[in-house]
């Protein structure tokens, strides 16, 4: 009994544990219209709420997000739509698929650059 509960706190901890993804991300991306190297800047403006700033091919847009847990969603709109990166995140990397509407999709993964 008593190793069910402890065993059941520690996973809630590993549940609830924050990742902050503040800081400057290099993204390396593959889609169906090329690839790209862009730079992603974000900021946590609470506990799940992104900021920041995309620099690449579109210039450099304001980008809005959010994260839980380990999931992470930011998009960028650009003149022809929004474009919307989601997937993983695992300490200083990030991994997943990026949504350009009716121009396709991809997948991109993002290395944290180190503070």
């Amino acid at each position: 009994m008593i190793s069910s509960v402890f065993i059941s706190v520690v996973l809630i901890s590993f549940q609830v544990q924050k990742i902050n993804v503040s800081g400057t991300w290099n993204i390396v991306l593959e889609s169906t219209i090329g690839s790209g190297s862009p730079v992603i800047v974000l900021k946590h403006e609470n506990d799940s709420i992104l900021t920041g700033t995309y620099s690449g091919y579109f210039g450099e847009l304001p980008v809005k997000g959010k994260i839980l847990s380990d999931k992470i969603r930011f998009e960028i709109t650009v003149t022809e739509g929004t474009i919307v990166y989601s997937g993983t995140v695992e300490g200083n990397t990030m991994k997943g698929k990026v949504d350009f509407g009716s121009y396709g999709d991809g997948t991109f993964t993002g290395n944290k650059k180190p503070e």
